[in-house]
């Protein structure tokens, strides 16, 4: 069993076998499965790592950004699976913090590469443990809308102006869909079904920059051109499953 004093050894056996792993199979693995699996990996030791390490952040509230590399915001805690961050984690799994804890959960570009029906339900469901009753989440994904509304409009200046890497329409539309990891095209309808249906509350799009609580809306000013933003706060209420998790 991983412990808070072998889990930094855990870990570099982890990262150890994943270049083991990858290493020799590199010619035969497509590059897509090849990719993914360099990516469970490294979920793999962000799990463990969550697990082991308890991080000292204070006490409570806290204010989280989800997704956020290394990048810091005043005020707010970092979270994501590389190393460095200031609570590492897969959000698709477990957030190490306490129920109620948080009192605002910022999250940009995350969903979109998730797995719609399996793994977002879980993680929208791990930031509404987090927050305290009535606190608020804000998300931020690229709007699939506006690349498809560009493409059925012939809209070429448009689809550049989106992501200006496409070679053709298509190749620009796909993006949205499938570049850099992407599993999932949102558009705000969808997203805010999403919200509610994992038990949030108040859920309605937003502009960039737009907020019912301005402090968290962290957006990032090169992604408002392909953005859309949605916001929901944790019930008042809190409801008991049968397992006895909270949500």
């Amino acid at each position: 069993m991983a412990t808070r004093d072998n889990a930094p050894r855990f870990g570099a056996l982890v990262a150890r076998a994943a270049s083991h792993v990858v290493a020799p199979v590199g010619g035969i693995l497509p590059r897509g499965a090849l990719s993914e699996l360099r990516f469970e990996l490294a979920a793999l030791r962000a799990r463990v790592t969550s697990v082991a390490h308890r991080p000292d952040l204070g006490a409570p509230p806290y204010r989280l950004e989800i997704g956020s590399s290394q990048r810091r915001w005043e005020g707010f805690i970092g979270v994501d699976m590389q190393r460095g961050s200031q609570v590492v984690a897969d959000v698709r799994w477990r957030i190490p913090l306490p129920d109620g804890s948080c009192e605002g959960i910022f999250c940009e570009h995350v969903l979109e590469h998730l797995r719609f029906r399996e793994e977002v339900p879980r993680m929208l469901g791990e930031c509404l443990r987090l927050l305290a009753p009535g606190s608020p989440m804000r998300i931020s994904v690229p709007d699939a809308r506006k690349y498809l509304s560009a493409y059925l409009e012939g809209d070429t200046a448009k689809l550049a102006s989106l992501h200006p890497w496409g070679n053709s329409a298509m190749t620009t539309v796909n993006w949205v869909f499938h570049g850099y990891g992407h599993k999932f095209g949102w558009d705000a309808e969808t997203l805010v079904e999403a919200m509610r249906e994992a038990g949030f509350e108040k859920v309605e799009e937003r502009s960039y920059g737009d907020s019912a609580f301005p402090w968290l809306a962290l957006d990032r000013p090169e992604r408002e051109v392909e953005s859309l933003y949605v916001e929901g706060c944790a019930p008042w209420h809190t409801r008991v499953r049968a397992t006895g998790d909270r949500t």
